[in-house]
């Protein structure tokens, strides 16, 4: 469970010291290492059978030694016996310290635990490649946020992140735009509003799925270099090594040639032949364009 370093707009001390609480201002990030987590709270089964759910906000500050003072709970439930068990645990947990050159240093950390049921989508569908984007070869991912309101409608839709393509970004606001959701019931039974951000990566080779394992095996030259040069000239600045199909790839890789082992050695000359092999394969996929990208590496 990793745990998140809190904000606050003065200067926090302990001791004498600062607390640092912003995860760029450490070498090494705070992250759980033993105790009970916030799941499974007292009710929880019960809980989600009534479709009621709510997020517990919970703020500590994180010692040398890797245990906890000062836990507050800044958002409770308001469920008595949920908010005491969440309490009692965080006091029994320890974390790997902050460090900072490479020495322990205070930090404030926040865990944020969604208890109960999270609201579902019930209508709507999930935003899809539109024929115009694959035609041009667009490819990208989406990001949006939204809020999920009492009546279960999804509203307030903003784009936190572009996909570069004009034509990606509106299909996701349209489709996003008829989601309703189980409407939102905290623990005690009252309704409420949920904030949620959610992305969409979209590209030929995800398919409906959002997954390129998924599509992977009727993924075309064709629509590989259309996708791949679009993307090029969208980041003009950018490395290959920055295409997310191509990271993706490099992994699969990684994972079949070098499996469990460690080998520096192997691992270079794995990465160089890697890249040999990824220039090859865009030139005979250019060649050959109703060939499947997967045979075309191969063949590179």
């Amino acid at each position: 469970m990793a745990a998140e370093v809190a904000e606050a707009d003065a200067p926090l001390m302990y001791e004498g010291e600062p607390v640092y609480e912003k995860f760029e201002e450490l070498d090494v990030a705070p992250r759980w290492r033993s105790g009970d987590t916030l799941e499974d709270l007292p009710g929880q089964a019960r809980f989600e059978e009534e479709k009621r759910g709510q997020r517990l906000v919970a703020s500590a500050i994180l010692l040398k030694d890797g245990s906890l003072t000062r836990i507050e709970l800044e958002e409770p439930t308001g469920v008595e016996k949920i908010d005491a068990a969440a309490l009692e645990r965080l006091s029994g947990w320890k974390l790997n310290p902050a460090r900072l050159d490479g020495e322990p240093v205070y930090a404030k950390i926040r865990v944020t635990p969604w208890i109960g049921y999270w609201p579902q989508r019930v209508e709507g569908e999930v935003p899809e490649l539109p024929e115009e984007a694959k035609a041009l070869g667009h490819n990208g991912t989406t990001r949006i946020k939204g809020t999920v309101a009492p009546d279960g409608s999804f509203v307030d839709v903003e784009l936190l992140e572009s996909s570069k393509s004009d034509i990606i970004d509106a299909a996701v606001l349209a489709a996003v735009a008829g989601w309703r959701f189980d409407p939102p019931v905290r623990l005690d039974g009252e309704p409420h509003t949920i904030e949620n951000s959610y992305s969409f990566p979209l590209s030929q080779v995800t398919g409906g799925t959002g997954s390129m394992s998924a599509g992977l095996r009727d993924y075309t030259c064709s629509a590989f270099v259309a996708e791949y040069d679009w993307w090029r000239s969208v980041n003009p600045g950018a490395e290959p090594d920055d295409y997310n199909f191509r990271k993706f790839f490099l992994g699969l890789n990684v994972i079949g040639s070098l499996g469990g082992t460690v080998n520096v050695e192997a691992f270079k000359s794995m990465m160089s032949g890697f890249d040999r092999r990824w220039d090859k394969a865009v030139e005979r996929c250019r060649k050959k364009p109703q060939e499947m990208f997967v045979k075309a590496f191969r063949k590179s």
